[in-house]
């Protein structure tokens, strides 16, 4: 859905930045995906509820691992973040990953991986 439909019709306590990110991330995505059949947008899990919010695979491989994160200024939602992509990073064998944020950019190697921040 729309986030300015969201924002007007949707019932809701409180604001929550990090879901209205993660919902234009997909939209952004869905848009590429338009432009691309070979794209596909996939979310990752695993049996400790680690999660990565888009896996996008093009072909036959994984093209990138990204996480919407609205506070990536918190140290432990940072950590969080951080540590699924790279678990989701061994299990698929993909090395491009991003964390998407709203305003902070920049580069972290954790563990020899390369993390970008983008906003």
């Amino acid at each position: 859905m729309d986030n300015g439909l969201r924002g007007a019709y949707g019932f809701r306590f409180s604001e929550d930045k990090g879901k209205s990110l993660e919902n234009a991330m997909f939209l952004e995505l869905c848009h590429r995906k338009s432009m691309n059949p070979l794209i596909e947008i996939f979310y990752w899990q695993d049996y400790k509820k680690r999660e990565v919010d888009f896996v996008i695979k093009e072909g036959k491989g994984v093209r990138e691992l990204v996480q919407a994160c609205a506070g990536v200024s918190d140290l432990n939602i940072r950590k969080r973040e951080i540590v699924a992509l790279l678990k989701a990073s061994e299990e698929l064998r993909c090395n491009n990953l991003s964390i998407v944020t709203f305003d902070y950019e920049d580069e972290e190697v954790i563990n020899d991986k390369r993390v970008v921040f983008k906003p």
